[in-house]
């Protein structure tokens, strides 16, 4: 399992915030989740527990990753896809599981290789919002595999870009 946590302090109203990241999910979502291309909203009705979207993304498991020597740590770098690879697409599912107004949203994303939870918790912090994002990856597949898998995920999407992420979401909402 993989857990990350990052929080930021946004420069809006936490009603705004929370708005933008849950009741506009479909139309935010794409613009500071950096693998997708699309998202669709699956369900009919507003935003609430229960409601499911499918997101289509490029599919990068199949690069090849080779391991570099940089100081006393170990830096991946991974080489250009091939273009059959390029033109793969993965489609996930992405489920609201937890909506209180104002206060938190979460989100469950499945596909074969494993599930991924998102959780957004809004705060009051003055004038703004103190935004908190947790997330969970639980992979399937051999222990092997998984510890792999992780080590990878943690090299290309650990804490430096769980930020970054925070930080694209932190400028979405402050310029609307």
């Amino acid at each position: 399992m993989l857990n990350l946590s990052a929080s930021t302090t946004i420069n809006r109203p936490v009603e705004l915030v929370f708005d933008k990241l849950a009741n506009d999910f479909e139309h935010t979502y794409p613009q500071y989740a950096s693998l997708n291309f699309s998202i669709e909203k699956i369900t009919e009705g507003p935003v609430a527990v229960g409601s499911r979207f499918i997101e289509k993304a490029p599919k990068y498991g199949r690069q090849e990753v080779n391991f570099k020597k940089k100081g006393e740590g170990k830096r991946i770098e991974l080489g250009p896809l091939e273009p059959d690879l390029q033109r793969e697409i993965i489609e996930q599912v992405i489920e609201v599981t937890g909506y209180d107004l104002n206060r938190s949203f979460s989100i469950k994303m499945s596909q074969p290789e494993g599930t991924g939870f998102l959780v957004f918790k809004f705060k009051k912090a003055g004038e703004g919002t103190a935004l908190t994002l947790l997330a969970q990856l639980n992979l399937t597949g051999s222990k092997p595999l998984q510890r792999f898998i992780y080590r990878l995920l943690l090299a290309l999407f650990g804490p430096k870009s769980f930020k970054e992420m925070l930080e694209k979401i932190k400028g979405l909402v402050e310029a609307a």
